[in-house]
Order: C-alpha cells, then sequence, then structure tokens
C-alpha cells in the first residue's frame, strides 16, 4: 500500500522524503549520482538472473544496505507504473535541497522552468538540460514534484545526476523588481537569480526562462 501511495500522492513523498525509481538505467544513474535506496522490489519472471546480479553488483557498496524483497509476477505488475518492466522496483532517499543549499561552479547556465503541469514534460526538459551541461534547474511555483514517478521515468533518471530545486518565482526572477539583497546561491561569483533590465556584477550571466 506504501508504494502505491509513493506513486500517487506527493504529499506522502514530501512526507517521508521517499519516491520511487523503476528500472535498472534510472537505478543506476541515481545510484551513481549518490542517491541512498531504502528498499528494493524485484521480480525475477521479468529480470531474471541477470537483472538480479546487476542489480547486486550496482547496490553492493550501498551502507547500509537497502532491504530487498523478491515478489511474484501479481503483486509486482500491481506496484509497477511503466509497461515493459525489467522486475525491478526501488525506494529512494530523496535529500531536501533549497536554493541556499547549492553551490554552483562559475559562469552557470540556469534552466527556470515555470509551472510546468505535465511530469512527462518537466522528464523530457531534465533529459535536454543534462545534455547541454545546465548547472542547474529550477522549477518557479512547481505543478509537480521532482520525485514524481512520471518526471524520473520520463527524465530517464537524470532527475537525480542534474542539480534541481523549487521556488516561488518571486524568489528565482520577478521582472523589474529591484533585487537588493546578496546572490542567494553561493559559490559562484557573480551569479544571482534574477531577471534585470541591465547587467549588474552579480546578474547570471548565463540563463533560459521557459
Amino acid at each position: 500500500k506504501q508504494l502505491l501511495r509513493l506513486q500517487q500522492k506527493a504529499a506522502e513523498r514530501r512526507e517521508l522524503g521517499l519516491t520511487l525509481v523503476e528500472g535498472l538505467r534510472e537505478l543506476t544513474v541515481a545510484v551513481e549520482a549518490g542517491v541512498s535506496v531504502a528498499a528494493l522490489y524485484t521480480c525475477p519472471e521479468f529480470g531474471g538472473d541477470a537483472g538480479r546480479q546487476a542489480v547486486q553488483h550496482l547496490l553492493a557498496p550501498q551502507r547500509p544496505a537497502p532491504e530487498w524483497f523478491e515478489v511474484t509476477r501479481p503483486v509486482f505488475e500491481k506496484v509497477a507504473y511503466r509497461e515493459g518492466s525489467d522486475g525491478i522496483l526501488a525506494v529512494l532517499r530523496t535529500p531536501h535541497r533549497t536554493l541556499a543549499d547549492l553551490r554552483l561552479p562559475a559562469n552557470p547556465l540556469l534552466l527556470v522552468l515555470e509551472a510546468v503541469e505535465k511530469p512527462g514534460n518537466l522528464g523530457a526538459m531534465l533529459r535536454t538540460a543534462d545534455a547541454a551541461g545546465v548547472s542547474l534547474v529550477i522549477a518557479a511555483d512547481p505543478v509537480t514534484d521532482w520525485g514524481n514517478p512520471n518526471v524520473v521515468r520520463g527524465s530517464k533518471g537524470t532527475v537525480f545526476s542534474v542539480p534541481v530545486a523549487s521556488a516561488t518565482r518571486r524568489t528565482v526572477c520577478e521582472p523589474g523588481t529591484a533585487l537588493k539583497s546578496p546572490p542567494t546561491i553561493s559559490g559562484a561569483p557573480g551569479v544571482r537569480l534574477a531577471c534585470r533590465k541591465r547587467p549588474s556584477s552579480w546578474v547570471c550571466r548565463k540563463w533560459a526562462w521557459l
């Protein structure tokens, strides 16, 4: 039941700090990005011995080791959320990050997404951001959460490898507003998430607003 709630309810994901990822490829991206696996559910009828061995190798360094449950095909089909599953479903601990927690390189490229509604669209934008080397993706006034399983699926796991954060649109950038406070993101001199009519020494040098 908890797996279904994590799949369907954003409030449950936020409260528990957990999300779901299905598929070895997406799980690999998450683990290599340093995300902790809380529990793993596998179905040998889908993945076979090769899938089991791949997961064992991937999770061997994780400490503490995640709980691992092998389930029957009917059970797995009930909790799976994608077609053509490889029989691997993991519960991940998702770190809570704010803008103030993030550190950026010098001259970063930022992507701001305003009120994107469809999880699949958000996931696709994350894939583009990953390919373009974007330093940070910010959801302004987000409609869906980063842990939505369809965001994970649509991004092919890059939601875990590309730095992401959420904030209100006003916090991120309100055109015409005089921004007098110091930068809200540390580690990148001259960076400010802002929209100004003319450049200043602390406006971010590269950014895209979608």
